[in-house]
C-alpha cells in the first residue's frame, strides 16, 4: 500500500492494443493477462508495450509455465534450469503439475488461447520487440516471473 502511496506504483486502466500512455516507467507488469489471449492478439499487446518502452526498462509477466515432459529443452535464459527430478519421475511431475495442464485445456476450449512452455513463451516474443533476459521461479507450482528487456 506504501508504494501506491508514494506514486512508485501506479495502477491505471488501458486498452492494451494502443500504445502505453506512460513512457518513463521503470517497468510493466502484467499479471495473468496473455495467457487467456491468442498468440496474434498477445503479440499485438507486447508490441503496443514496446513502443512506449525506455531502453532500461523491464517488462514483467507473471504467467505461468508449461513444464516439459522431457529434460534438455531449456533455452539457456538465466532461471530456465529446473532441478530433475530423480527416476522414475517425470521431469513435469505428471500429475503433480496437472493444474497446469487443466488450465491450459480450459484456455484452449474457452478462448482460443493456451498456457504456454519456455520455448512458446520465447517464440511469442519474436518480432515484438522483446527479449527474455530472467525467469523467477515459484517453487512448487508453474507460475513464473519472466523479465524482458527491450531489444
Amino acid at each position: 500500500p506504501e508504494a501506491s502511496a508514494d506514486v512508485r506504483v501506479k495502477l491505471q486502466t488501458h486498452d492494451f492494443f494502443t500504445p502505453q500512455p506512460v513512457k518513463n516507467s521503470a517497468s510493466f507488469f502484467l499479471r495473468y493477462v496473455l495467457h487467456d489471449r491468442p498468440t496474434e492478439k498477445a503479440k499485438l499487446i507486447l508490441k503496443a508495450l514496446c513502443l512506449s518502452a525506455a531502453p532500461n526498462m523491464k517488462l514483467i509477466l507473471l504467467e505461468n509455465i508449461v513444464p516439459y515432459a522431457v529434460a534438455g529443452l531449456e533455452l539457456n535464459t538465466p532461471g530456465d534450469k529446473v532441478p530433475v527430478p530423480p527416476a522414475p519421475l517425470l521431469p513435469h511431475l505428471g500429475m503433480v503439475n496437472l493444474s497446469c495442464y487443466i488450465a491450459d485445456i480450459h484456455m484452449m476450449l474457452c478462448l482460443n488461447s493456451q498456457e504456454r512452455t519456455l520455448g512458446e513463451w520465447n517464440a511469442l516474443t519474436d518480432g515484438t520487440g522483446w527479449q527474455l533476459v530472467d525467469i523467477k521461479r515459484v517453487k512448487a507450482i508453474a507460475m513464473s516471473s519472466l523479465i524482458f528487456r527491450p531489444i
